[in-house]
């Protein structure tokens, strides 16, 4: 190796040594030949073996010489004899032996698509791809697995797309990254976005290696800023989706024998823009993954927006919008023999923007199955498609715990009868509904599994309050508002299957929810509702200061409700008159203050306008 600096002849010694200090220094390699410079790949395979010395070094200025391409840099390596892949290893024309050209990057550098000659050609929401670029991508994804630095940078065109018909599959780990997400008019310069015109199967799929996967972890590859169009104006294709992250084909046994969790799963700054009405498209899907994250992502159309099946500790956040999907926005599910897989889920901060309009029947915005999970600072837009069906804003089907905060639920742009926003059909141990705006165009939430049990031993613990103008309404018995709770020693009196409870049929009726009884107008003899006969025995039936507390419902106009203390089986004490405001749940307590000598008792009934009666409470 020889070192030398260019110099200037000056007149003055001490401006010459300043300047030539000045200067960068070359290094010459003396066995180096000169570099081979070529316009294009095709021009680089062209040079001959017989005419490459070792340690030559190439640049390739674009890889099809159009200009949308970019500068590829290679070292010969004269004993590698691996396949030309197009972009990491080129061999040159007619060579049958070893010597290839291994192309050069800096050190923890993402290899692009410009690299392995990807065309950026597919107009933004054609029919189909102009260039098919499934093998050269899939080429470069696994050269940056093996040889790389496991991460690849799909580069944008103003107005285009890459263009691929084959799921692309990434490796474990591997970072896939982008220059921002696609508009869908394609009018931002630098954004990328793939357009994926497949038969079958999503995008991107990664797949766990199951079986023999039960002992080792396994990273999930991690996606970020770039956009995906799937199959969008060309209903003959029956693609999946956008990016698949594993399946529950594999198992999901309790001792992770079939499969370990798909770790830090990210998504982040992705579009998804789907078939327009398509059941069975989902935009981001991910089974037994934990630890992972969906951050700022825009999806449209197809079947479901986010899907977490079996995953624990996943969230879902930052500016994210869900619009017009076929059935739902968004399912947390549990899965396992015991449902073990499917803890603390959670979404934060999403627009849920209504569903596509073809009079489909739709469950639920959000639907979750999941052992436990959070539900905070969603935007529900809307009741159920026009000619359709929505059964309920969030439906919770199972698991055991759930937390639903600061969510707001609007009337959305149809118009028509709002859909209950909220449905329980489980038996769930943990609930928490506070601060959700409801208006009152939305109806009461519906509870059709148990509300007093978990399972047979354990009492159900759910909450609520503040929950905008219907939303604290109609809950069941043993729900009471937290701000709205007595003291340790208050025993809840009113469920409808409460053994004590006595009435005698003039105009009530349980109300269609079953969890509140309607009363038309009554009196102390007609009419009424009645807990006596010593029901509970815990109940402090007996001695002085006996008071009771209520909610009480009314939809009508000014109600009032009435109640009177009982002893012994009959009235005792004068009764009070408590009026309740309309459209809003009240809480109401009777001041008895009265002495009770034997087995104690409270009968209410209601005035001119009826009542719904909810948590009676004694205290």
């Amino acid at each position: 190796m020889k070192t030398i600096a260019r110099r200037l002849i000056l007149a003055s010694p001490i401006f010459l040594l300043v300047f030539a200090l000045a200067l960068p220094v070359f290094t010459i390699d003396a066995h180096a030949q000169a570099l081979i410079s070529q316009p294009t790949m095709a021009a680089l395979r062209a040079v001959p073996v017989s005419g490459i010395t070792a340690n030559a070094e190439a640049h390739v200025a674009d890889y099809y010489g159009t200009g949308y391409g970019c500068p590829i840099w290679y070292a010969w390596n004269a004993a590698d004899k691996r396949a030309d892949d197009g972009g990491g290893v080129i061999n040159p024309a007619g060579n049958a032996g070893a010597g290839r050209w291994n192309i050069q990057l800096q050190p923890s550098s993402p290899i692009h698509s410009c690299q392995y000659g990807v065309k950026i050609d597919s107009p933004i929401r054609s029919a189909s791809v102009v260039t098919d670029n499934t093998v050269q991508l899939q080429r470069m994804i696994n050269w940056a697995y093996t040889y790389g630095s496991n991460e690849v940078y799909l580069d944008a065109k103003k107005g285009f797309c890459i263009g691929h018909s084959k799921t692309l599959t990434p490796n474990e780990g591997e970072v896939f990254r982008g220059a921002g997400q696609q508009q869908t008019t394609g009018r931002n310069p630098g954004n990328t976005c793939l357009a994926f015109y497949g038969t079958s199967g999503p995008a991107i799929l990664n797949q766990t290696p199951y079986p023999g996967f039960g002992t080792t972890q396994y990273e999930s590859p991690k996606f970020y800023n770039f956009g995906i169009y799937v199959s969008i104006n060309n209903a003959s294709l029956t693609p999946t989706g956008c990016i698949q992250i594993n399946s529950n084909a594999g198992g999901f046994t309790n001792d992770n024998a079939s499969q370990q969790p798909v770790l830090h799963f990210v998504a982040e700054n992705i579009s998804c823009i789907m078939a327009y009405g398509h059941p069975g498209q989902t935009g981001i899907y991910c089974a037994k993954c934990a630890d992972g994250r969906v951050t700022s992502p825009d999806i449209q159309f197809g079947q479901y927006g986010i899907v977490f099946d079996g995953s624990d500790n996943m969230e879902i956040n930052g500016s994210c919008r869900i619009s017009e999907p076929y059935s739902g926005m968004v399912r947390f599910l549990s899965e396992g023999g015991t449902a073990q897989f499917g803890n603390n889920d959670r979404i934060r901060g999403c627009q849920f923007l209504s569903f596509a309009p073809i009079k489909q029947a739709v469950d639920s915005f959000i639907y979750t199955t999941a052992i436990s999970d959070s539900i905070e600072d969603v935007f529900f837009e809307g009741p159920p498609p026009p000619g359709g069906s929505l059964a309920s804003q969030i439906h919770i089907a199972g698991g055991i715990s759930h937390f639903i905060k600061n969510n707001y639920m609007s009337g959305g742009p149809y118009g028509g009868p709002a859909a209950p926003w909220l449905h329980v059909s489980a038996n769930i141990l943990s609930l928490t509904a506070i601060n959700n705006n409801v208006p009152a165009l939305q109806s009461y939430p519906i509870f059709s599994g148990n509300r007093y049990w978990y399972n047979s031993s354990v009492t159900s613990s759910w909450v609520h309050y503040g929950n905008g103008q219907a939303g604290d309404a109609l809950w069941p018995a043993n729900t009471m508002p937290l701000n709205q709770q007595m003291g340790v020693n208050a025993i809840v009196l009113y469920t409808p299957s409460t053994p004590g409870l006595v009435y005698d049929g003039a105009g009530i009726s349980q109300s269609t929810h079953n969890n509140f009884f309607v009363l038309s107008n009554g009196s102390s003899s007609s009419g009424y509702l009645q807990w006596a006969n010593g029901y509970p025995a815990s109940m402090p039936w007996t001695g002085t200061g006996i008071n009771v507390q209520l909610l009480a419902y009314q939809s009508k106009g000014p109600g009032a409700v009435t109640c009177q203390l009982m002893d012994n089986g009959s009235l005792v004490g004068s009764p009070i008159t408590n009026r309740i405001q309309t459209g809003t749940v009240n809480k109401i307590t009777y001041n008895f203050n009265q002495t009770i000598s034997t087995n104690g008792g409270v009968r209410c009934w209601s005035g001119a306008n009826g009542a719904y009666i909810g948590e009676v409470r004694v205290f």
